[in-house]
C-alpha cells in the first residue's frame, strides 16, 4: 500500500487576525484596567496636543521678532497679549513655550505611570492565568514539554505580550493622532507643501507590512531557541550531580553552547530584518525632508510663503515624521511581541483532557472499595496498554500489582485518581465510577507515594503539611515520627523546621521517601498507592522505609506496584499483569505454586536459590567455566550477526568468566566491534539466491558443494575443538544445506545441548510451513534442541500457530520480547543540528533506491526544516553505488557514509529514523522511541512487510511502499514522523536479552542437573 501523501502544511494566519485572536484571549484582562488605560490614553492626548502647539512660537521669532513682519490674524492673538513690540512678542513665546513644555512633563507622568501600572496588572494577571491553566493540564501534556520552554513563556514570553496588549496599541493610537494633529497644521499653513510631504507615507506603510511579517516569524523562531535554551539549562542544572559524576560538564558545556549559538544565530537574523527596516524608513524620511526643504525654499523665493512659515513647517514635518518612525518601531516590537504572544495563546488553547463531568458531585467520604471493570486504555493515537483489566481490592486490604517492565502497572494504578481516563470499562469506589466525582474531592481521599519522591524548597514541616494543609503541628510531629523521621529531626538545628534545599536534595533517598510517606500519613486517607516506593535504595534505609509502610498500610485500601518481594508477601492478593492483561492472581503461595510468570519475577533471598520459569526445579547456571557458541548462518545482510552479537555481548557481561564463540558467515563480520572475551569464526559466505532454499558462493570462486563442504567441516571442527556446553543457532535450525547438523551431532556426543533462536517475524505462515516440511525442520527443532528463543512476542506473530508448532514443539517456545537496547551513548559522537534524520539500508545488500529517495526528499525537506541528514550505506553495497550516492549527497548537503561507528548511539540521537523494517531497527525504534519512516524491502520474502504492517496498526512508525519511493511519497512521510508526537509506548516487552539469558542459564543447568 502506498503511504498517503502528506497534507498541505498549514498556512500561517495573517497578522491583523492573530491581534484579534490574541486580544479575544485577554480582553478581560485588558478590560479590567480599561479606568488607568482610558485616563492614561487621555494624558496621551494632552501630551500629543502640547507637541503640536510647541513648533508654533519658532513663527513668531523668526517673521515676526527678528524680520519685524506685523503680527496679524488669529494665530497672533496668544501672542500679543503683553503688546505688539518685539520683547513683548519673545516674552509671550517664551510662556508659551513654558507653558507647553510643562503641560507636557505632567502629561507625559501620568501617562507612563498609568499605563505602566496597567501593563504590569495585566501581566500579573495573564502570569497567574497562566500558570493555573498549567496545573489543569494533564500529566501527558507536561511529559510532552519541556520545563524549560514553560518557564520562558510564564517569564519573558508574558513580558513580550505586554507589548501588543498596551505599548503597541497606546503608541499607534497616539502616534496616528499626532500625525493626525501635525498634518492639520502642516495643511493650514501650506497645503502644497503637505502633500508632497505625504508622499513618503505609503513607502513608509509598505516597508511596515513587509518587513512585520518577516521579523514575526524570525522573533517567534527565536523565542523557539530560547525556550531549547532553557530547557537544555533546566535538565542540566537539576541534574547537576549526575553532570558532575561523569564528568560531562564539558560536553553540556558544549550543548549548551550549540543550543546559544543557534538562538544568537536566530537573534541576528530578527535584529538583521529590524535593521532593514530602520534604514528604509530613514531613508524615506530623509529623502522625504529633501523634497519638502528644496520646494519650500524655492516657494520662499517666489513670497508663497515666509521664511519663519517654512522654519515652523520644517518643524512639523520632523514631528510629524517622528510618530512615523516610533509607529515602525512599534511594529518591530508588536511583531516580536505577537510571536511570544502567540506561544503563550498556544498553551492556554490547549483544553484540560480531564475535567469534571457537567453532574459530577462531590465524592463523600469513602470507605475504600476499589473495583477496575473491564478496563482498557490506550494512549492517545497509541495501541491498547491495557486491556480487559477486572479486580477489585476490598476496603481495608493491600493488592500488589506486579508484572515485567512495561506490563501496565502504573497506567492501570492512574486510573484511580484519574490522572488518566480509561477508554473502556470503568473504575470504582464504593460502587460509584470515580467519573462521577470532581476531581478534586476524588484525589483529596487518595495519596500516593511514587518511586522518586518529590519534595519541595521549604521546611520539612511544610513539605509533610502539603497533603494536608490544615494539619497541626501536633499532627504533622505525630506523621512524621510513625515515618520514622524523630531521629532525623532531633538531628537538625531546626528540627522540622529546618528549611530542604530545592526538590529536597539535602536529605537522603530514604529520608525524602519518609517524608512523602509521612505526608502521605498526615492526609489519612483511605486510599493509598504505592508506586516502586523502595526502588534504589539501600538494604538498610529499605529496612526504614519498610517500617513507615506498615503504618501508612494499616487502615488503608492499598495497591501496591513493586519489585520488592518483601512487600508482596505480605499482600491480601497479588495481581500479575502481562502485556496489559492480567495472567494470574491469588496469594504469593498460590501464585509461586502455578504461575510461572510469577516466578520469573521473583528476587531471591539472600542463602535461597534462584527459581526459573521454564525449568522447574532447576538452579540457574553460574557460567563457570561454561563455552557457549553463537552461530550466525549468514543472513541476507548483517541484521543475522548482530543479533547474534547483542546476546553474546550480554552473556558475557553476566558472566565474564564464560569461553564466548561466535561462528559466521556474514560477508560483514570485519565491520563489527567485537568485545573483550569474544572471538569469531568465519566461514566462507554465500548469497542467498531465493527465499532460503538456494545458495551460491559469495566471493570464493568455488563450486557451491565445495563450499558448503568447506562450511559444514568449519562448523564440525569448531564444535569439536571448542567443546560448547551450549550452542545458540540463528534463524536456520540446520544451516545451508543442513551444514550445521554434524555439528549438533558431535554437541549431542559430548552432552551440550542446543537453543534455536528466531527473529520476531520469519515469512509469510504459508510459505514457512511448507519450507520446514520439505527441509525437515520440524524434526530437526524436535531432536536436536532443547529449548526455542523467538526474540519478540505473540501479539506480533503467533509462532505455535502460524507456523504450524505441534505440542511438543510449542513445549519448547518461550518468547523472550525484543532485544531491546540499552541506550549506551558514545562520548565522541558529534553534535548535529537539529531535526537530525538518519537513514541506512540494511547493509547495503538492497542497494541505493531507498538512499537515493532519501537524498531527493532531503533536498526537498532541508531548506524549509534544516537540520542534518546523514544517510549510511553499509559495507554491503557496491563501490560503484556508493560513490554515486556520495556525489549525490554533495549536491543537496547530505551527509553520506559507508559505515560509522556506534550507528546504534546515533539512533538513539536521531528525530527520526528512515530505513527498512529490519529486526534490529526495529528493536532500535522500539527501544529509544523514536520517530521513525519504514520502507519494507522488496521481493518475495514478506518479513519485512509483515513487521511494518503491524508496526503501522500500533501507531508506531509511518510506512511507506518501495514502489512508491520514485512517486516521492518519502518526504511527506519523513515531514509527518517530525511534525508528529513521539511514539508511544511498545506495546511489546523489551527486554528480550535478559530474558533470552534466562533461557541459557536454566538449559545449561538442566545438563549439569542431568
Amino acid at each position: 500500500m502506498t503511504a498517503p501523501a502528506a497534507p498541505a502544511a498549514p498556512t500561517a494566519p495573517p497578522r491583523w487576525t492573530s491581534v484579534r485572536v490574541i486580544y479575544g484571549y485577554f480582553r478581560k484582562d485588558v478590560r479590567k484596567r480599561r479606568g488607568k488605560l482610558i485616563a492614561g490614553g487621555a494624558c496621551g492626548l494632552v501630551d500629543a496636543l502640547a507637541r503640536v502647539a510647541e513648533p508654533w512660537p519658532l513663527k513668531v521669532v523668526f517673521d515676526q521678532v527678528l524680520l519685524g513682519k506685523p503680527a496679524h490674524g488669529f494665530w497672533a492673538k496668544p501672542f500679543t497679549v503683553f503688546g505688539h513690540s518685539h520683547y513683548d512678542l519673545l516674552a509671550a513665546a517664551g510662556l508659551w513655550l513654558a507653558t507647553a513644555g510643562l503641560v507636557r512633563g505632567i502629561a507625559y507622568y501620568y501617562e507612563d505611570y498609568l499605563l505602566s501600572s496597567a501593563a504590569q496588572e495585566i501581566v500579573y494577571a495573564i502570569r497567574s492565568r497562566l500558570y493555573r491553566h498549567l496545573h489543569r493540564l494533564p500529566l501527558s501534556f507536561h511529559r510532552r514539554r519541556s520545563t524549560g520552554d514553560l518557564l520562558v513563556r510564564l517569564s519573558s514570553d508574558i513580558v513580550l505580550l505586554r507589548d501588543v496588549l498596551i505599548d503597541s496599541i497606546v503608541n499607534l493610537g497616539t502616534s496616528v493622532i499626532l500625525l493626525g494633529l501635525m498634518l492639520t497644521v502642516m495643511l493650514v499653513v501650506d497645503p502644497l507643501l503637505t502633500l508632497i510631504s505625504l508622499v513618503v507615507m505609503p513607502l513608509i506603510f509598505l516597508l511596515t507590512l513587509l518587513y512585520g511579517r518577516k521579523i514575526r516569524v524570525s522573533s517567534k523562531q527565536q523565542r523557539k531557541r530560547e525556550g531549547q535554551v532553557a530547557a537544555a539549562m533546566h535538565e542540566a542544572l537539576a541534574a547537576i550531580d549526575v553532570v558532575q559524576l561523569h564528568g560531562a560538564s564539558g560536553r553540556e558545556h558544549e550543548r549548551f553552547r550549540q543550543l546559544n549559538r543557534r538562538s544568537l544565530k536566530q537573534g541576528r537574523q530578527a535584529v538583521r530584518l529590524e535593521a532593514r527596516m530602520n534604514r528604509g524608513v530613514e531613508l524615506a524620511l530623509a529623502g522625504g525632508t529633501v523634497v519638502v526643504l528644496w520646494f519650500g525654499a524655492a516657494r520662499v523665493l517666489h513670497g508663497k510663503i515666509t521664511p519663519g512659515e517654512l522654519i515652523v513647517f520644517i518643524s512639523y514635518l520632523r514631528g510629524a515624521y517622528r510618530p512615523l518612525r516610533r509607529a515602525s518601531k512599534t511594529v518591530q516590537r508588536g511583531a516580536k511581541a505577537l510571536a511570544a504572544a502567540e506561544r503563550i495563546v498556544e498553551v492556554l488553547d490547549t483544553e484540560p483532557e480531564l475535567t469534571d463531568s457537567p453532574d459530577a458531585k462531590p465524592a463523600p467520604p469513602l470507605t475504600g472499595r476499589i473495583a477496575f471493570e473491564g478496563v482498557g486504555f490506550a494512549y492517545q493515537g497509541g495501541p491498547p496498554v491495557l486491556e480487559g483489566i477486572s479486580l477489585e481490592a476490598e476496603a481495608g486490604k493491600t493488592v500488589a500489582i506486579v508484572g515485567r517492565t512495561g506490563s501496565g502497572k502504573s497506567t492501570l494504578v492512574s486510573l484511580l485518581p484519574r490522572l488518566y481516563d480509561s477508554t473502556a470499562g470503568r473504575v470504582t469506589v464504593d460502587g460509584e465510577d470515580v467519573r462521577g466525582f470532581t476531581l478534586e474531592s476524588l484525589r483529596e481521599q487518595i495519596s500516593v507515594v511514587r518511586q522518586e519522591s518529590v519534595l519541595f524548597g521549604v521546611s520539612i514541616a511544610e513539605n509533610i503539611r502539603y497533603g494536608c494543609p490544615d494539619a497541626t503541628d501536633e499532627e504533622v510531629q505525630a506523621a512524621a515520627e510513625a515515618a520514622g523521621l524523630g531521629d532525623l529531626a532531633a538531628g537538625l538545628p531546626d528540627g522540622y523546621d529546618t528549611v530542604l534545599s530545592e526538590r529536597g536534595a539535602s536529605l537522603s533517598g530514604g529520608e525524602r521517601q519518609r517524608v512523602a510517606i509521612a505526608r502521605a500519613l498526615i492526609r489519612q486517607s483511605p486510599i493509598l498507592i504505592l508506586d516502586e516506593p523502595t526502588t534504589g535504595l539501600d538494604a538498610a534505609k529499605q529496612q526504614e522505609v519498610l517500617g513507615a509502610l506498615a503504618a501508612l498500610t494499616r487502615t488503608a485500601t492499598t495497591l501496591l506496584i513493586t519489585h520488592d518481594m518483601r512487600l508482596v508477601r505480605d499482600a491480601d492478593e497479588i495481581v500479575v499483569l502481562e502485556h496489559g492483561h492480567v495472567l494470574a492472581r491469588g496469594s504469593y503461595a498460590e501464585l509461586d505454586a502455578g504461575c510461572p510468570q510469577f516466578r520469573r519475577l521473583t528476587v531471591p533471598e539472600p542463602g535461597v536459590p534462584a527459581r526459573r520459569a521454564s525449568v522447574p526445579g532447576t538452579y540457574a547456571a553460574t557460567g563457570d567455566g561454561r563455552r557457549v557458541l553463537f552461530y550466525s548462518h549468514n543472513g541476507v545482510g548483517v541484521g543475522h550477526l548482530q543479533r547474534q552479537l547483542d546476546l553474546a555481548t550480554a552473556y558475557r557481561a553476566r558472566h565474564p568468566d564464560a569461553a564466548v564463540l561466535l561462528v559466521t558467515g556474514s560477508h560483514a563480520a570485519a565491520m563489527f566491534e567485537f568485545p573483550d572475551g569474544i572471538d569469531f569464526v568465519k566461514l566462507p559466505s554465500l548469497a542467498m539466491v531465493d527465499r532460503y532454499r538456494n545458495w551460491e558462493p559469495r566471493d570464493l570462486p568455488l563450486p557451491l558443494e565445495q563450499v558448503v563442504e568447506l562450511r559444514t567441516e568449519l562448523l564440525e571442527k569448531t564444535v569439536a575443538g571448542f567443546a560448547p556446553d551450549l550452542l545458540v543457532a540463528d534463524f536456520m535450525p540446520a544451516g545451508p544445506y543442513g551444514e550445521l547438523l554434524p555439528a549438533l551431532e558431535r554437541l549431542e556426543q559430548r552432552g551440550g545441548l542446543a537453543i534455536a533462536g528466531f527473529r520476531d517475524v520469519i515469512d509469510e505462515p504459508g510459505f514457512v510451513r511448507n519450507l520446514w516440511t520439505e527441509t525437515g525442520v520440524y524434526d530437526i527443532l524436535r531432536e536436536r534442541y532443547a529449548a526455542i528463543c523467538v526474540y519478540g512476542d505473540p501479539s506480533m506473530t503467533d509462532f505455535a500457530r502460524d507456523y504450524a508448532l505441534d505440542q511438543t514443539l510449542a513445549d519448547k517456545l518461550h518468547y523472550c520480547g525484543y532485544l531491546g537496547r540499552t541506550g549506551r551513548q558514545a562520548s565522541d559522537l558529534p553534535l548535529y543540528e537539529r531535526p537530525f534524520v538518519l537513514a541506512s539500508c540494511g547493509g547495503g545488500v538492497d542497494g541505493s533506491s531507498l538512499l537515493e529517495a532519501f537524498i531527493q526528499a532531503a533536498a526537498e525537506l532541508r531548506p524549509e526544516l534544516g537540520g542534518s541528514w546523514l544517510a549510511v550505506t553499509g559495507p554491503l553495497m557496491p563501490y560503484d553505488e556508493h560513490q554515486r550516492l556520495v556525489r549525490l549527497a554533495e549536491r543537496h548537503h547530505v551527509a553520506l557514509r559507508r559505515v560509522i561507528p556506534e550507528l546504534r548511539a546515533h539512533a538513539a540521537l536521531a528525530d527520526c529514523l528512515v530505513s527498512m523494517p529490519g529486526y534490529n531497527s526495529v528493536c532500535d525504534m522500539l527501544a529509544f522511541r523514536r520517530p521513525a519512516v519504514f520502507v519494507p524491502r522488496a521481493g518475495a520474502s514478506r518479513e519485512q512487510q509483515l513487521r511494518a504492517q503491524r508496526l503501522r496498526e500500533w501507531g508506531l512508525a509511518q510506512v511507506v511502499d518501495a514502489v512508491a519511493l520514485e512517486d516521492r511519497l518519502l518526504a511527506p512521510a519523513i515531514r509527518r514522523a517530525l511534525e508528529g508526537p513521539p511514539p508511544p509506548q511498545a506495546p511489546v516487552p523489551l527486554d528480550g536479552s535478559e530474558c533470552a539469558l534466562d533461557i541459557f542459564d536454566q538449559t545449561l543447568a538442566a545438563t549439569r542437573t542431568a
